[in-house]
């Protein structure tokens, strides 16, 4: 008896000592796949990335995708990586009903060097500002869309948007 609760408990105790590790594993692995991604691939990359974190819970999901967006961020094809990414992470941040999460992730990496990319911060600015108008802060609405707007086109008239 006393060799079976030993053994059990070896077991069980070697699953949980390498789980860490199997969670990094699974990182690294899909931090690779993106990085080795290039413009003409990066769509079957995506999928098999999408492929994996689907198939986790939605914590870890989660994680690994605001991680691997900071990586799309870093790409030399950066524009397209993210939009995918960003796409991905947003569907999972709305199946776990943690919207309000990826708002406070989204005011973040606003500010984040690594998404100083002008067509990165098109796409944060107009989903922060869309998040704004979601939860009627129109003040904080049209700050974003001033902000969305001088991505685009450079400064902005207040009177162009006042109407």
């Amino acid at each position: 008896m006393k060799s079976f609760i030993f053994i059990s408990l070896a077991f069980f105790g070697s699953i949980l000592l390498q789980h860490p590790a199997l969670a990094q594993d699974r990182y690294d692995q899909l931090e690779t796949l993106l990085k080795r991604s290039n413009g003409e691939n990066i769509e079957q990359v995506f999928h098999k990335i999408k492929a994996i974190t689907n198939n986790l819970p939605d914590r870890e999901a989660i994680a690994y995708e605001n991680e691997l967006l900071h990586t799309a961020a870093l790409l030399p094809h950066s524009s397209k990586a993210f939009d995918l990414m960003y796409e991905l992470t947003k569907l999972t941040y709305t199946e776990a009903g943690q919207e309000d999460n990826l708002f406070l992730y989204l005011l973040s990496i606003a500010n984040d060097p690594a998404f100083e990319k002008p067509e990165i911060q098109k796409k944060i600015q107009y989903e922060i500002g869309f998040s704004y108008y979601n939860i009627d802060d129109y003040g904080k609405a049209q700050v974003t869309l001033e902000k969305f707007v001088n991505a685009y086109a450079g400064p902005v008239n207040r009177d162009l948007i006042n109407g």
